[in-house]
């Protein structure tokens, strides 16, 4: 992929004053792209588009929280009048076992359109996410995420992370096993 240059302009997160719990944000985005594969070659296409998103979070208890994250995104091609939108919905719930931190989540895409372009292709999406955290030491951590797709019956990915923090610093390693496009083992 060839990206002559691309722009990205996003707006800070804008707290909803009403509800306290909730925050939105707005971007732009434009630029030029060109794919090229062994059997495959694309003219450069130009790709506008924009995005709205909020983020909500709803504390229960001190160990339990529910959260949302939602996107709404439209994208328009300079070829064959091509364009393409996608609605997605993150809902889930983190929470403690002692020291273990736990999170469960739920997702869903849905798409209408089409990109004329293979990377930017978005498909309708619906999968479960589980994630545990536990300590190591005093700033060192260990995590493991996982994601299973209900289309497609299967475990899609598995990340697995070392994490070092320390006052406003995260470091992380990651592991992340993409059983789904080849890309397995990538670091």
């Amino acid at each position: 992929l060839d990206r002559k240059p691309e722009f990205i302009v996003t707006s800070p997160w804008l707290k909803d004053r009403a509800l306290q719990i909730s925050w939105f944000r707005f971007g732009l985005n434009w630029g030029s792209y060109r794919e090229e594969t062994p059997m495959f070659k694309n003219n450069t296409i130009m790709r506008y588009g924009a995005q709205v998103q909020s983020y909500v979070e709803i504390p229960l208890s001190g160990v339990v929280e529910v959260f949302s994250n939602n996107r709404y995104g439209a994208w328009f091609y300079d070829e064959n009048n091509a364009d393409q939108q996608a609605i997605e919905s993150f809902w889930g719930l983190r929470y403690k076992l002692g020291v273990v931190e736990l999170g469960s989540g739920y997702e869903r895409r849905y798409v209408w359109g089409q990109s004329p372009m293979f990377w930017d292709s978005y498909r309708g999406a619906e999968k479960i996410h589980q994630k545990i955290r536990f300590p190591l030491g005093k700033e060192l951590y260990a995590a493991v995420r996982g994601s299973y797709d209900l289309n497609e019956s299967m475990v899609d990915e598995v990340n697995y992370a070392l994490q070092w923090i320390n006052d406003c610093m995260r470091w992380e390693l990651q592991y992340r096993d993409d059983r789904t496009s080849g890309g397995e083992n990538k670091v």
